[in-house]
């Protein structure tokens, strides 16, 4: 189920660098943030500069609260950990290891760096004179290059059970003067792929890659932690619970009847407050820009990475 604009495309962001280098977009949303980054995501304005904070990890050490994925013993469904021997991402080399403080182990080399935290998230960026970022796009087609980043991340080791649907960005690049004429260039494709987990989507977790036509991977980044099995129970109980307009549906406010509700699993950004993961129904009205999220006990909730868990947001109205 595809979702309003600023929810669009999944957990996307891609820092321009200096010298105009594109940043993302989709046909959906164009987002403008700090420093000319365009935003493309399903999170909120929060937690989409969380990652964006992340992802910059990659390039240069910072100050970032990497969120701990807890083990309890509780039974899991499996995530996914993308790896340097699983990627076609290319840093070149030498390559110089460090590892912070933070446990973030980055590797760069004259090409490009590569940032693996220890819960799991994955991000890989090319510098600025990389010949990845110099060579054509795969595609001109955002179809093309989405069967080709889909079949990559399955034959990486993405559970196929758990592959959901896929977005292509287009990456574009314009020069000229404001008022003048200006040239749109077409630099490729990041195609962003969904999680699903018994047909519920998995809200937080993406992996997007950048593919040009050498086959290389130019940029990108995984994020897929285990979930836990008793929270995709819960989602399934959930969506019972729908059917009955004496039940869950008679707990929320009257105007979220006129649209069916998604039962989603929502878990942590990979940095922030903390690690939590919950189970609401999602409600997108038309000409809202937020989508609702409800607890089973039809509370409205808000996610943030400045927060640990759900924030109850009043009755909803």
């Amino acid at each position: 189920m595809l979702k309003p604009a600023k929810l669009l495309s999944g957990a996307l962001v891609i820092a321009a660098s200096a010298g105009g280098a594109a940043a993302s977009c989709s046909d959906a949303e164009q987002k403008t943030g700090p420093g000319g980054v365009q935003v493309s995501s399903r999170l909120a304005p929060q937690d989409q500069n969380s990652i964006k904070n992340a992802a910059l990890e990659a390039r240069q050490p910072g100050s970032v609260s990497v969120v701990p994925v807890p083990d309890n013993g509780e039974a899991k469904v499996a995530g996914y950990a993308h790896s340097i021997a699983k990627s076609r991402f290319s840093t070149g080399s030498p390559v110089n290891t460090s590892i912070d403080s933070s446990g973030i182990e980055r590797r760069m080399g004259p090409n490009g760096v590569v940032a693996l935290f220890p819960n799991g998230f994955f991000a890989a960026r090319p510098l600025p004179e990389s010949p990845s970022k110099k060579a054509p796009p795969l595609t001109a087609h955002g179809d093309a290059h989405n069967a080709h980043v889909l079949a990559y991340f399955l034959e990486a080791g993405v559970p196929a059970s758990q592959l959901g649907p896929v977005h292509a960005n287009a990456l574009m690049v314009a020069t000229g003067s404001v008022a003048g004429d200006r040239e749109v260039q077409h630099l490729g494709f990041v195609s962003v792929v969904d999680r699903v987990i018994d047909g519920f989507r998995i809200e937080g977790s993406f992996a997007w890659a950048q593919f040009n036509a050498s086959g290389d991977v130019v940029a990108e980044t995984v994020w897929w932690p285990p979930v836990p099995a008793g929270l995709v129970q819960n989602a399934h109980a959930l969506k019972v619970a729908l059917t009955d307009s004496t039940g869950f549906s008679s707990r929320i406010p009257a105007r979220f009847s006129a649209v069916p509700g998604e039962v989603v699993i929502h878990h942590a950004a990979p940095v922030g407050a903390g690690w939590y993961v919950a189970t609401t129904v999602d409600y997108a009205l038309p000409g809202e820009k937020e989508v609702a999220s409800f607890d089973s006990n039809g509370v409205r909730v808000h996610f943030s990475s400045a927060a640990v868990g759900p924030l109850p947001v009043g009755n909803g109205n």
